[in-house]
């Protein structure tokens, strides 16, 4: 292709040389015929396609840590709290346009840490029916949005959060639209995740 450019820049300027000076006419007649030398080289060259490389090293698959079961007693003992859990996560997170739909599933597994937290700490009651319905707490269950749909990121994290427990700081135990306790955790759209 460049060579076909090249090519028609030399005929051009040959035909200029030839008719526009009368004395350079053997000289743009030259630089005419390089011009369609140049042209039908670009023509009959065939055209090569980049080959993508070629790895010649295999790719190492790095295997993903097994989680163990935690030595507590919280641990899940059937799917009715698996359920439940996703229902209050998906009622917390789900049902709000607040923050980036990127933050989602971070969001839905703080909200559920906080539950897991709160199971863990001396200040909040020892089960996790008790900790969801525990009056004054969570607004999903007074307006009863927790009765709605869970989703499947909400059941995933639930599982995961009932079976292994949560990496976060144990102390993080409030989740609200403002700021409490001693100092915040982290902030994912109007949702505050705080220290006790």
């Amino acid at each position: 292709m460049r060579l076909m450019i090249l090519g028609g820049i030399f005929i051009v300027v040959g035909l200029v040389m030839m008719y526009a000076f009368y004395n350079l006419v053997d000289i743009g007649l030259v630089v005419c015929i390089v011009g369609i030398f140049f042209v039908l080289c670009g023509a009959f060259t065939p055209k090569v396609e980049a080959e993508e490389p070629v790895l010649t090293v295999e790719p190492r698959e790095i295997p993903k840590p097994v989680k163990e079961a935690p030595s507590d007693d919280f641990s899940v003992t059937d799917e009715s709290e698996i359920e439940l859990l996703a229902r209050l996560i998906t009622a917390e997170a789900g049902y709000s346009s607040a923050y980036d739909p990127l933050d989602y599933e971070e969001l839905c597994y703080l909200t559920g840490s906080v539950v897991i937290n709160r199971i863990k700490s001396e200040k909040f009651p020892d089960t996790l029916q008790e900790v969801i319905n525990q009056r004054g707490q969570y607004q999903c269950v007074v307006n009863g949005h927790i009765n709605r749909e869970y989703d499947d990121t909400a059941w995933e994290i639930s599982e995961e959060l009932l079976l292994y427990g949560t990496e976060i700081d144990e102390a993080v135990v409030f989740q609200s639209e403002f700021r409490q306790g001693s100092g915040i955790y982290r902030q994912i759209g109007n949702q505050y995740f705080c220290y006790e």
